[in-house]
């Protein structure tokens, strides 16, 4: 609860170029208390942490990606710079990659009884 009277009195400051990061800080704030509380991720096995912070990862990968497809597209559109295109395509197989062996294999060492 204070966290959202915290969120709604913010949301009446004017704070000008801080408004953006203050409001993103307190929402990152709040996501890791339900994580690792309410989720009980905090008192999971180290397998489930793992697995949560490699999700986290694989989220964080797939923010920077789709803001650097938006920004080649933006360059794409004016026929500046277009090899940055197939780079952008190379990046995206790679977080296929990560999300298609990483988490199999996470699960498959838990089998084996390494992190439990």
């Amino acid at each position: 609860m204070v966290l959202t009277a915290i969120t709604v009195s913010i949301a009446f400051i004017p704070l000008g170029r801080l408004n953006f990061p203050v409001a993103l800080s307190i929402a990152i704030l709040k996501a890791t208390l339900v994580v690792l509380f309410f989720m009980h991720v905090k008192y999971s096995s180290r397998l489930v942490q793992l697995m949560v912070m490699a999700a986290f990862l694989w989220l964080a990968l797939l923010i920077a990606g789709a803001a650097v497809m938006i920004w080649v597209a933006n360059s794409a559109k004016k026929n500046e710079d277009l090899h940055r295109v197939e780079n952008v395509g190379i990046y995206w197989h790679f977080v296929d990659i990560v999300w298609i062996f990483l988490f199999p294999l996470l699960y498959l060492v838990d089998r084996a009884g390494h992190f439990a």
